[in-house]
C-alpha cells in the first residue's frame, strides 16, 4: 500500500512492488499500471483529499486467500498483471523477479 503525496501541483506514488515514483495526478481513483515493472495499482479515495495507492494483486489477496496476512503478495505465476485469487499467495518479500528481463540477467 503506497501513500499518494503532493510535491507542487502534481500527486506521486510509489509501486509496492519496485518502488517506482509514478505521476498519478490524472489518475486519482483510476487504476494504474508501473511502467518499470508491470503491475497494476488502483488509486483509492480513504478520506478527505487523501488517497492511497493499493497494488491489484493485494487487493484480491485480502479478499479472498485465508492465510495469514503478510506485507506482499507473490504472483505464483510470474504474470503480475493475472491477479486472479488462484494465482496470489502471501509472502514476506516482494515478487521483484517480474521487474528484470530474464535475457539480461543471463539466465
Amino acid at each position: 500500500m503506497g501513500k499518494v503525496y503532493l510535491n507542487g501541483p502534481f500527486y506521486f506514488a510509489k509501486c509496492d512492488v519496485c518502488e517506482v515514483e509514478i505521476d498519478v495526478t490524472k489518475l486519482l481513483d483510476k487504476k494504474v499500471k508501473c511502467s518499470n515493472c508491470g503491475c497494476i495499482s488502483a488509486i483509492l479515495n480513504v478520506g478527505r483529499y487523501k488517497w492511497e495507492m493499493f497494488e491489484m494483486g493485494f487487493l484480491t489477496a485480502s479478499a479472498w486467500l485465508k492465510e495469514e496476512k503478510k506485507k506482499y503478495v507473490k504472483h505464483i505465476d510470474g504474470n503480475v498483471e493475472n491477479n486472479a485469487a488462484t494465482n496470489l499467495e502471501w509472502s514476506d518479500e516482494p515478487d521483484l523477479i517480474n521487474i528484470f528481463d530474464e535475457t539480461e540477467l543471463g539466465f
